[in-house]
C-alpha cells in the first residue's frame, strides 16, 4: 500500500506553523533544530539531530485534543504501539537537507489520525 506523501510546505504548515521558542533557540545557522510552539499554541515539538538527519518529537502537550482522552498514541494504525505515551513520541524522522531552508526525505507522523506520511 503506498504511502501518502507530504511537501514539504504541509510539513512546514503541520509542525512548523509554529514560532520559534525563543529560551534556548537555536541559530539561525542551525536550521530548524530547536523546541517550536505548535501554531494553535496546544504543545511543543522538539526538532533535533539524529544521525547525521534531523527528527522531531513531541516535547509539551499544553491542551488535549479531547476532554477525557488519554495521552497515549492510540489512534495508531498499529495496534501493539496504541499504548504508548504522546510525550516524548518521535513524529519527524530522517528529514535531510534538500537545498537551502529545505528539508525532505524522511516522514512525518500524525498521532491524530495515526498515519505516518512520507515527506519530500
Amino acid at each position: 500500500m503506498p504511502v501518502p506523501i507530504m511537501t514539504g510546505s504541509a510539513v512546514i504548515a503541520m509542525l512548523l506553523g509554529l514560532a520559534i521558542w525563543t529560551p534556548g533557540a537555536a541559530a539561525a545557522s542551525d536550521g530548524p533544530t530547536g523546541i517550536w510552539a505548535t501554531g494553535d499554541n496546544d504543545g511543543a515539538v522538539e526538532i533535533r539531530p539524529c544521525g547525521g538527519r534531523l527528527c522531531g518529537f513531541i516535547h509539551t502537550i499544553l491542551r488535549v485534543p479531547e476532554p477525557g482522552r488519554k495521552l497515549l498514541d492510540n489512534r495508531n494504525e498499529k495496534p501493539e504501539l496504541r499504548s504508548r505515551p504522546l510525550c516524548g513520541l518521535q513524529i519527524l524522522g530522517r528529514l535531510q537537507k534538500q537545498a537551502a531552508d529545505t528539508w525532505g526525505g524522511g516522514w512525518i507522523y500524525d498521532p491524530n489520525n495515526g498515519k505516518t506520511y512520507n515527506v519530500e
